[in-house]
């Protein structure tokens, strides 16, 4: 019962945080890019992880990434998004899109060994010192895992907050692919009976098809380099 208890709890944390990465997504393009932008789910989710790994880089110089600090920001992003309009879309469709994205984070999560094996050398012990301590200058001196990081321990730290606390540092590394093959498989959709953008249609249909197949392979080595990879790409 307990394990059916925090298995709920975590789809939970998973479906505040894509609605969350979404709507931070929108405040970005609307506010900084497209003041006339209109709320588009799986773009506005990618977009999202840019915003909130730039937001995140430039408070570390700052602050350090603490679950007070980073509940306080966390809070101050989502009513913004919402003052700017995030709620403004068919609330049937962004509760469906919540569910499919969150329901592929959740399958993945619980059927990966996210911890191991280079979380626990360099991942997760600098997740540590960005939720402690303001950016420190020449970190990787102190030794050489500390250079092998990405923005992404950024983002994951930013997440460790009141609301979602230890497991908002694993959950957004399995957004990234939920949003992704969101995104194509609704841009293979939506162009499949468009004439002139089936061969767009295609190449959205084969992306989905590499992923499912790298994914299945190696599911139980989801590692963050392998997720940055597809969202470069």
């Amino acid at each position: 019962m307990f394990y059916i208890q925090n298995l709920i709890i975590i789809f939970i944390q998973i479906s505040i945080l894509v609605i969350f990465i979404s709507s931070s997504g929108f405040l970005f393009r609307k506010y900084l890019i497209n003041f006339k932008h209109t709320p588009n789910f799986e773009e506005d989710g990618l977009f999202g992880f840019i915003f909130i790994g730039l937001l995140a880089l430039i408070l570390n110089f700052f602050l350090p990434l603490s679950i007070l600090n980073n509940s306080i920001f966390f809070i101050l992003i989502f009513l913004l998004s919402l003052n700017f309009g995030y709620l403004n879309q068919n609330k049937k469709i962004l509760l469906k899109k919540t569910f499919f994205i969150g329901s592929i984070a959740f399958f993945l999560l619980i059927h990966s060994t996210v911890n191991r094996p280079d979380a626990w050398l360099y991942h997760l012990p600098y997740s540590k010192i960005l939720n402690e301590h303001k950016i420190i200058l020449g970190v990787s001196n102190i030794h050489t895992r500390f250079a092998h990081i990405s923005i992404f321990q950024y983002i994951s730290s930013f997440f460790y907050n009141f609301i979602l606390f230890k497991n908002g540092i694993l959950i957004p590394i399995a957004l990234v692919t939920s949003f992704s093959l969101s995104f194509f498989y609704h841009e293979f959709k939506k162009n499949f009976k468009i004439k002139n953008k089936q061969i767009y249609s295609y190449f959205s249909f084969l992306i989905l098809i590499i992923f499912d197949f790298v994914y299945t392979c190696s599911l139980s080595e989801l590692v963050c380099n392998v997720f940055l990879f597809q969202y470069h790409f």
